[in-house]
């Protein structure tokens, strides 16, 4: 469970920023070079197949992730999400609300949530 202290202060915020120096000082392309490693990188669930190969990122940097993960989780449903695009676009946002309105077993997910966007609200201001 989280508690009030911020994650930034927690030693496996630490742990994970210490890698990343280490981890910048590796090349994708040697890290794409390695076929075993490209595997493990790939997840396969429900029909969706999610390739991390192509991130400098090794298992040992996902297994980190995952402990700062578990120090930030307060176990509760997540209702709110703030998705800001690149440039101003408003394409990602889009995507995910059509992708809700048109899968019935995504709007049935969402019930109760609710989807802004935020794009429209700075635009006006």
């Amino acid at each position: 469970m989280a508690s009030n202290s911020l994650i930034c202060d927690t030693e496996q915020w630490n742990d994970l920023k210490g890698h990343v120096s280490e981890i910048q000082k590796t090349h994708l392309r040697d890290l794409m070079n390695d076929d075993d490693r490209c595997q493990s990188m790939m997840v396969k669930y429900d029909g969706i197949i999610l390739d991390y190969s192509r991130q400098r990122v090794q298992q040992d940097t996902i297994a980190k992730l995952f402990e700062l993960a578990k120090v930030g989780a307060t176990g509760k449903t997540l209702k709110d999400v703030v998705a800001i695009g690149i440039g101003g676009s408003f394409l990602g946002p889009l995507f995910v609300q059509t992708a809700l309105q048109t899968d019935p077993e995504a709007a049935e997910c969402a019930k109760g949530r609710q989807l802004r966007l935020l794009f429209r609200a700075l635009s006006s201001t």
